[in-house]
């Protein structure tokens, strides 16, 4: 299958940008600006999903007791998970 031309520019696009991706597992508290919020759920409301059902439901939380309650309940609720995976023999 040949692909034209402006296709794979954007193919080869994509896949630069999945590769330089990175995890960030610390953020600043500086507070995220509303306009920027709201252009995330509009990108998130356009994900794929299956049938194009969009079951979509977003909860936007700004209180840092309320986030940090969530953490805590997320910690707690995958400690046995964790603690399966310490049994797991090492390859």
């Amino acid at each position: 299958m040949k692909l034209r031309k402006e296709t794979a520019m954007n193919i080869d696009h994509l896949i630069n940008l999945l590769k330089s991706r990175r995890s960030i597992r610390a953020y600043k508290p500086d507070p995220i600006p509303d306009e920027f919020i709201q252009k995330i759920i509009e990108a998130a409301r356009w994900a794929p999903s299956g049938g194009n059902s969009q079951p979509w439901e977003f909860i936007i939380i700004k209180k840092k007791e309320s986030k940090d309650r969530i953490v805590d309940l997320f910690v707690e609720s995958t400690k046995p998970v964790r603690q399966a995976e310490m049994t797991r023999e090492k390859n």
